[in-house]
């Protein structure tokens, strides 16, 4: 609270253990709902703000080569943190917060986050939004689907241009393009995120989309 962070050095698996206590111990007590719903909202938002920056004071070292020297059984994690940072010519330090957000999203980007709606792999890169919550997809595939019925209805033979503001890992277009193919013409997906550029090219191009969608 006082702008002091702590440098761990230690155990690995004890330093997550530690983490978690400090999220538990911070986690605010559920809202009272006799405030307006906007006020309700604007507080949980300021109460997991402080939380995590309050999470982001347990920091640990890194040495130059991107090991991690003084955390007993810690994983490898050279070739996650050299993909995102530049070569470092001394140690550094982080939030083991962001450390391990960096490790689950390689995780996601080696493996693929299966996407039932289109019975394919997304693979998000670091700084995108990974799908892995999938319920909004069937929202927006129904009124896809609704929208393109009566489209095809009024509009025979005109082509659909698409627009997919926010484009990250490209999912939404992948769905649009696997069940409404031929009624969309193209896609044009934009983001101010130069990762999620890149991410949503991959992805159209894994999956064999890449020439009706442009970023």
């Amino acid at each position: 609270q006082n702008g002091y962070a702590l440098i761990y050095q230690g155990d690995y698996h004890n330093a997550r253990q530690l983490l978690t206590a400090i999220k538990r111990r911070t986690q605010k007590k559920k809202l009272t709902k006799t405030i307006p719903l906007a006020e309700q909202w604007r507080q949980q938002r300021h109460n997991i703000y402080n939380q995590t920056q309050e999470m982001k004071m347990v920091m640990i070292q890194v040495d130059a080569n991107h090991t991690l020297a003084n955390l007993r059984r810690a994983p490898n994690v050279q070739q996650i943190l050299s993909n995102i940072y530049p070569s470092r010519e001394e140690p550094y330090v982080m939030p083991l917060r962001d450390l391990l957000g960096m490790i689950g999203a390689y995780e996601w980007h080696k493996n693929g986050i299966f996407i039932p709606q289109l019975r394919e792999c997304i693979y998000p890169h670091y700084g995108v939004f990974a799908p892995t919550r999938k319920d909004y997809l069937d929202l927006v595939n129904e009124a896809a689907t609704q929208f393109f019925i009566r489209n095809d209805e009024t509009e025979k033979g005109r082509n659909t241009t698409v627009m997919d503001v926010g484009i990250g890992t490209g999912v939404l277009s992948a769905l649009m393009l696997k069940n409404h193919n031929k009624s969309i013409d193209r896609i044009v997906g934009t983001d101010t995120n130069p990762s999620a550029v890149q991410c949503s090219q991959d992805n159209m191009k894994r999956l064999g989309f890449d020439s009706k969608v442009q970023v």
